[in-house]
Parts: C-alpha cells; structure tokens; sequence
C-alpha cells in the first residue's frame, strides 16, 4: 500500500509539473526536461515494486494456506466480490499514467 501510495503521489506531482511547465513554456521556450523524467521513474519503480509485493503476497497466501482452505474463507469471497466491482472504475489511473486519455472513445 505504501508503494501505491508513492506512485499516486509521484503521478500527482507530475501532473502539477507539466501543467506548470506548459505555462512557461509559451512564456519562455527554455525548459528544464530532467524533473519530469526522474519522477516518471520513480513512478514506474514504485508501480512495480507495488506490483511485485501483491505477487509475492498472493504466492505467500496460496503456499501458506492453500487453496482448499482460502476457499472456505467467507471473507475472501466479500474480497473477491469488491474486487470485481471496484477494479473497471480504477482503471482509468493506469490509462492516465500512460499518458492517454481515458475519455477520448475515438478509434
């Protein structure tokens, strides 16, 4: 969570700074390019880190309990369940981060 929480903080910023580096771009043509490619790498070091840790946890899960008994979990299933409600509305940060925009239905 720690992880995610960077990379949307990173992502953020980003958003601020090339927003601010837009207006001064059509005061003065000079700008500074290294800003934003240190934070696009730190936001995508810290995407995968995030990425890694849930694989390793669902692995750890899977090993540890086993499938037979995370099946029994009432829990799990309510997890599963808000899971595949909440995962189609998320999905435009990643399109976002990626530079598209998750409203533009052209082909």
């Amino acid at each position: 969570m720690l992880l995610i929480g960077v990379a949307l903080g990173v992502g953020v910023v980003d958003t601020n700074n090339s927003s601010a580096a837009a207006q001064s771009m059509t005061e003065s043509p000079v700008a500074s390019a290294a800003a934003p490619t240190l934070l696009h790498t730190v936001l995508l070091i810290s995407l995968g880190l995030a990425i890694f840790a849930l694989i390793v946890a669902a692995y750890m899960l899977l090993t540890g309990l086993g499938w037979a008994t995370i099946k029994n979990i009432r829990s799990f299933d309510l997890l599963i369940l808000t899971f595949t409600l909440v995962m189609p509305q998320l999905i435009a940060f990643p399109i976002n981060l990626l530079g598209w925009n998750p409203l533009d239905y052209s082909p």
